[in-house]
């Protein structure tokens, strides 16, 4: 019943939502572009370079980007200020501060979604092109009646995972917004670690680590079990 504990679940959820939906567009369109393109020489080096962003460890990542996103001493509102707009209070408005917690997370785990769309993709016969462009079917009809089907398996996978990684959402959180302003970005992991090592409410912290827990496997069971029906279909 505690509001701050259900808000950090909305929260968690929107972050969660937001996130993996976006992921999952942009890391699609750059599978496709790495796709067509493949035949170049410098795109196995330009593909290694849109990996680095999930190489890079949260703390880091949270340190970048607490500095980029500085009201005053940042790289985003000095270019921001150099086109003739108003700088923007990133982490210091409530709607700001989530849209730049969703900014943060998509840079860094849309590769993952790419390599997975694009592992997919390469899976695809070129018999099956083939025989699509014969009978006269445009790029649209590809992308949906071959293409989305024949990723729909990888792609499921890649959002169970990263429902798994956004339930435990913290580094990046606590580097830059230590959940605020108020609880704008208050999330469930940052409220059981403060209920424990902050405030030390062992026992209302640990019963929301439990919470924590008995959400993963429920969103992972029903996950599962929808991959199989997908694969079995």
């Amino acid at each position: 019943h505690d509001g701050l504990f259900l808000r950090a679940l909305l929260n968690t959820a929107i972050l969660g939502v937001s996130s993996i939906s976006l992921e999952i567009v942009i890391g699609f369109t750059a599978a496709k572009v790495f796709y067509e393109l493949s035949h170049l020489r410098w795109v196995g080096a330009l593909r290694s370079l849109y990996l680095m962003p999930m190489m890079v460890t949260p703390l880091i990542v949270g340190m970048i980007f607490a500095y980029l996103f500085n009201p005053t001493l940042g790289v985003v509102n000095y270019v921001i200020q150099l086109v003739g707009l108003t700088p923007v209070s990133w982490f210091g408005e409530p709607v700001t501060a989530m849209v730049s917690m969703v900014l943060i997370n998509v840079w860094q785990w849309s590769p993952f979604m790419m390599l997975l769309c694009l592992a997919a993709l390469t899976s695809i016969r070129t018999d099956l092109y083939e025989a699509a462009r014969v009978d006269g079917a445009r790029w649209h009809h590809i992308l949906w009646s071959l293409e989305v089907p024949s990723i729909l398996n990888v792609v499921l996978l890649g959002v169970i995972l990263r429902i798994i990684d956004v339930l435990r959402f913290f580094d990046v959180i606590y580097v830059t917004t230590r959940g605020g302003p108020g609880d704008a970005t208050m999330v469930v992991t940052l409220y059981a670690y403060q209920q424990d090592f902050q405030y030390f409410q062992i026992g209302i912290g640990s019963a929301a680590a439990v919470l924590i827990l008995v959400i993963s496997i429920v969103i992972t069971t029903f996950a599962v079990r929808l991959l199989r029906r997908v694969e079995n279909a």
